[in-house]
């Protein structure tokens, strides 16, 4: 029994880092810039994390990837944010639609609301805070949800792509 859980718990540490990884790539290299900040495609790594690892792990691998992103691209003063606004996305996508939760449309929708939401709202406080405006980070409202949505779709095709190959 002991070699069944070492090799979980190898198979749950290789994950992990692995999201952690992709999430730090794509955000730093398959972006686009748009005003002061850039849409990148991190997010399909993260919540692709959310479907596959348990809540704590996801949220770990997102918030670290992401933030890392920020201390390595330049945006250092965005890293705290970015902690805890991806932390939080993930934990509300892997809660609606994470390898634990229910395949209801209704509640897959509504985590996607959710996250974004929160991902919105975050960024928008962020963006109010580091600036001190609070009209300007409006501009960016519409991106940081779409960036989510985007993240949202290409994790989904991703997963249904990988047909429960990957398992912990």
């Amino acid at each position: 029994m002991a070699v069944r859980d070492n090799l979980k718990d190898t198979r749950l540490l290789v994950l992990t880092a692995m999201i952690l990884a992709l999430t730090t790539v794509a955000t730093l290299f398959l972006k686009i810039p748009v005003g002061a900040g850039y849409i990148h495609l991190g997010d399909v790594c993260a919540l692709l994390g959310a479907k596959i690892l348990p809540k704590k792990d996801a949220a770990f691998a997102a918030s670290i990837g992401a933030a890392l992103a920020d201390l390595l691209g330049g945006f250092a003063a965005w890293a705290p944010f970015t902690l805890v606004v991806k932390a939080g996305m993930v934990l509300i996508a892997a809660l609606f639609a994470g390898r634990s939760a229910g395949n209801s449309k209704v509640g897959r929708y509504l985590g996607l609301i959710l996250a974004a939401a929160w991902t919105v709202v975050g960024y928008y406080l962020a963006e109010g805070l580091l600036y001190a405006n609070w009209v300007a980070p409006l501009i960016g409202v519409p991106f940081n949800a779409l960036q989510v949505a985007v993240g949202w779709f290409l994790a989904g095709i991703i997963y249904r792509s990988l047909d429960g190959r990957v398992r912990i």
